[in-house]
């Protein structure tokens, strides 16, 4: 594939490092010329260092009035016909819905399309949010018509519900589950003694169940337990779900729960975490899962698109619904009262990661498409 271009449209600069440099990489070391195309966050020098070409569109972070959001349609077709890409991988739900619209103005050969969620607007129910689903369906029908594209979907919940929307031929869905996950770096540990750690791994949104972690972990501390809670990731300002700093200011005034931000090290910290929490209400295949999984830690999660296709129930974790802090405390606290439960579940984890989540997968899989539609 030498002297072939690589255009990957991606929101944000942090975004395209953890979950699709591998594949990046990779792409370059089998002879394409790969250009990256987000908004600037500050840490788009770590992309060039790889040798990678990088574009900052600071748009494509934040939601932008009406109009605004229409015109980066015109403002991707310019790039795509400047750039004349011969495959453009749009990532996520915006760069997807506006690239996949410019890519057809532009008549680029070859699009893949890849949502790893289909963000908060999906998972409500509002009279507002109808209407913007009625609009979006609309734009992803269209976009998705282009004659040389693929569609990849992180699970079969997601892949059902398109089909349904009618979105989408399902000739032109793949599914790939998630960004996969580095076993070699995320492997067991032996944990240092000390009390029982809890943790949250993610983005500080309320999609991603943060105040029903809070919650259960209030009602366990009340109850007499001495486990630590913790909370990894910063809030996310441009997400209308993202926690507020004031809010995790006066949580952490309990003693028994430490708040880390952003964490670029989370496979050390994982090293002296027992039990990953995550009671999300819904995902595409989340990467903390993935990660948590492979170094062979207990999960608690929603039964959930996403977080179930991770967790089988009393295999290598618990399942409960979503918002339901009574039965998350409860199965947060078995874990916490049975170290040897703790370590079956997570010996069971650590073989599904390798066996169906690994990094070294989904990178094949994704070049083996880009092969496919380009050739």
């Amino acid at each position: 594939m030498k002297g072939k271009k690589i255009l990957i449209v991606v929101n944000v600069d942090w975004f395209f490092l953890s979950h699709r440099l591998p594949i990046a990489l990779a792409a370059k070391n089998a002879g394409f010329e790969v250009t990256i195309a987000a908004a600037d966050t500050g840490v788009s020098e770590n992309i060039t260092r790889e040798g990678l070409n990088f574009i900052d569109i600071p748009e494509l972070e934040k939601n932008q009035p009406f109009i605004s959001e229409l015109k980066m349609i015109f403002r991707l077709k310019s790039l795509y016909r400047k750039l004349k890409p011969d495959l453009v991988h749009h990532v996520t739900i915006r760069p997807v819905l506006y690239g996949s619209l410019a890519a057809r103005m532009a008549r680029v050969f070859t699009v893949v399309n890849a949502l790893s969620g289909l963000g908060f607007v999906y998972m409500n129910n509002t009279f507002r949010n109808r209407l913007i689903k009625k609009i979006l369906d609309v734009m992803f029908r269209t976009g998705f018509k282009h004659q040389n594209s693929k569609l990849i979907l992180q699970n079969n919940d997601d892949i059902e519900l398109f089909l349904k929307r009618n979105l989408i031929h399902q000739n032109k869905v793949v599914l790939i589950k998630g960004s996969g996950v580095n076993v070699n770096t995320f492997t067991p540990s032996k944990k240092s003694d000390g009390k029982v750690k809890v943790a949250l791994i993610g983005r500080m949104l309320k999609d991603k169940g943060v105040e029903e972690f809070i919650e259960a972990a209030k009602v366990l501390a009340e109850n007499g337990s001495d486990a630590e809670f913790h909370l990894y990731g910063a809030p996310y300002e441009s997400n209308p779900t993202s926690i507020t700093e004031s809010d995790i200011q006066e949580w952490t005034k309990n003693k028994w729960l430490y708040y880390h931000g952003h964490c670029d090290n989370i496979s050390e910290e994982l090293n002296e975490i027992d039990i990953v929490c995550l009671p999300s209400y819904r995902e595409g295949l989340p990467k903390s899962l993935l990660e948590a999984a492979s170094a062979a830690k207990p999960i608690v999660t929603t039964n959930v698109p996403g977080c179930r296709d991770v967790v089988i129930d009393g295999v290598n974790g618990y399942l409960v619904p979503p918002k339901n802090v009574e039965l998350l405390a409860k199965k947060i606290h078995i874990l916490i009262e049975n170290p040897e439960l703790r370590k079956n579940f997570g010996v069971k984890g650590r073989e599904m990661a390798v066996k169906e989540f690994s990094e070294e997968l989904v990178v094949k899989q994704t070049l083996d498409l880009y092969r496919k539609l380009i050739i």
